[in-house]
Parts: C-alpha cells; structure tokens; sequence
C-alpha cells in the first residue's frame, strides 16, 4: 500500500527546530530594535544640539527647548519612545538629554542610562547630573 503523508515523529522534529529558532531570533530582534531607537535618540540630540549651536552663533546664547523646537520647526523620528530636555542649560552651556518614554526604547539598565549630548560635542549617557562620554551599544 503506498502511503503518502508525514508520521507524527517528522511533525514533532520541525516542530521542535521552529522552535529552538525563534527562541534563538526573537531575543536578538528585540536587542536590534532597542539599538535602532537608541540611534533615533542620538540622532534627534545631534539635530537639536546643531540647532543650538546654530542659535548661540546668530544670538550669543542657547535658547531653552521649547523655543528652539516651536522657532525651528524641529521634529523628531523617534519622538514616539523619547522626551526630550536640557537638564543644563545656561546663556553659555547646554546638556540636551533623551528619556525612555515606552518599554520599547528601555533595556535592562535604562534607568541610569539616558542618552545626551553636551555643547562641547560630548556624545554619551546621562548619570548622575553630567553627560559622560561612553560607548553605547
């Protein structure tokens, strides 16, 4: 007699390695995501702190975010999972900082590591009331 089909055996193994495949791609398209939204938020702090600079060359001081978003038009792409503020911001000086807004832009320690960037050109994190410069993954 000609059988044509799977046995149960057969099922359960593509089962099992579907299985192990998506436990091994989920995780590391959750890390790619967060790495993704991260680069937003740098890039949204790059274009905010070019327009500072923009400002304090035309004016002789920084403005505050508010005026610079409404004055300039400014949006930004990941404007859905950061806030955007200047902790420090002085006629001189500013510290332009991202906060997590939603789970998807958080990772296990995002409660100390807020991305920033400072007048000086200073790209990092932000801890502990100063922006420090440090690799970002």
């Amino acid at each position: 007699m000609d059988k044509k089909g799977f046995t149960l055996t057969e099922l359960m193994i593509t089962v099992a390695i579907i299985g192990i495949l998506a436990a091994i791609a989920i995780p590391m398209y959750s890390g790619y995501t967060q790495r993704a939204r991260r680069a937003d938020a740098f890039s949204a702090l790059q274009t905010i702190a070019l327009t500072e600079e923009k400002y304090f060359a035309e004016h002789g001081e920084y403005l505050d975010l508010a005026h610079l978003v409404s004055s300039f038009g400014l949006t930004f792409s990941g404007e859905a999972d950061w806030d955007y503020d200047l902790p420090t911001q002085t006629t001189t000086n500013f510290v332009v900082r991202a906060s997590p807004t939603t789970e998807r832009a958080t990772s296990s320690n995002a409660a100390t590591r807020y991305p920033c960037m400072t007048a000086a050109g200073v790209q990092g994190y932000y801890n502990a009331g100063t922006c420090s410069q440090a690799e970002w993954k």
